[in-house]
């Protein structure tokens, strides 16, 4: 019986300790996940915490938080900035989204 019982709990610490390998991943410290999967050069992907916001508000609810705004840029502190580039004119001064950038799920999926 005895036998049996350490068996069991050296089963059980080898499984628990499988799980610790399960969660290492090749990418970066500091990186999200969604810094992780996209490809070096691509447009980033949106944290899963994003999902439905660009359907309930469109380029609107991103530029809230991501935008520059009259006394903040980005809006939101720790917010990541939304390129010059995407910008009408190609300047923040503008303060208006390109209308050709105002689709951003189009690159900026939700991871």
């Amino acid at each position: 019986m005895k036998k049996r019982i350490i068996t069991a709990c050296l089963c059980l610490a080898v499984a628990g300790s499988l799980g610790v390998f399960a969660g290492c991943s090749e990418a970066p410290a500091g990186a999200s996940g969604a810094e992780a999967v996209a490809a070096e050069g691509a447009p980033a992907l949106q944290p899963t915490d994003h999902a439905g916001k660009f359907e309930r508000g469109g380029a609107n609810m991103c530029y809230g938080c991501h935008g520059n705004g009259s006394l903040a840029n980005p809006q939101l502190k720790g917010a990541v900035i939304i390129p010059e580039d995407h910008y009408a004119d190609g300047s923040y001064d503008s303060k208006e989204l390109d209308p050709l950038r105002a689709e951003c799920i189009t690159c900026h999926p939700v991871a």
